[in-house]
């Protein structure tokens, strides 16, 4: 659903719904509005809202992520902004346990490192006790997140800026019985 003004401008009930695509004034006349809900409700009764949907511009995994490209992508951060958006990007990764970190001041940043990319979640307490909650070696992450610099101390790091994170997998290992 990419417009909400073209979609209403197409059902031919309104006076004129101009603007943009998602903020935008509109005009209907107080007769049409049980048309206009009709109409929708019929449009839209494939669509399922409950659905959490994020447009990113790629997707990363364990086998395609390169340093180099978020180095790219977080040196060039002073273009974005005034009608620039700074690219978002979703990872899928598997992070062994002990490679998490809880820093911060009350333990509750997210940090850990995949193919010398640090990725970072500021303010994740909930995230933090899930993660500690799990009795496994390894996890699968799904996150989406900002590319960025982290220089100090004459090193240079790219980061992530973790936006979203969720756990969607374990990862279980066996020690050979023989």
């Amino acid at each position: 659903f990419d417009s909400l003004r073209d979609f209403l401008n197409n059902s031919g009930l309104c006076e004129y719904a101009e603007g943009h695509d998602m903020a935008h004034g509109v005009s209907i006349k107080e007769e049409n509005l049980p048309k206009l809900i009709e109409y929708a409700n019929k449009e839209l009764s494939n669509i399922q809202f409950d659905v959490e949907e994020m447009e990113v511009d790629y997707i990363f995994n364990d086998q395609n992520l390169k340093r180099e490209i978020v180095l790219q992508f977080g040196s060039v951060n002073h273009i974005y902004g005034m009608g620039i958006p700074q690219p978002k990007f979703a990872f899928e990764v598997t992070v062994h346990k002990g490679e998490l970190n809880f820093i911060g001041r009350g333990g509750n940043t997210v940090k850990f490192r995949v193919n010398g990319v640090d990725f970072l979640k500021f303010n994740a307490k909930q995230l933090v006790a899930d993660i500690e909650a799990i009795n496994a070696p390894a996890l699968k992450l799904r996150l989406v997140g900002r590319s960025q610099i982290n220089e100090w101390g004459g090193n240079i790091t790219p980061q992530i800026m973790i936006d979203e994170i969720e756990v969607t997998g374990i990862e279980q290992t066996y020690d050979r019985l023989f």
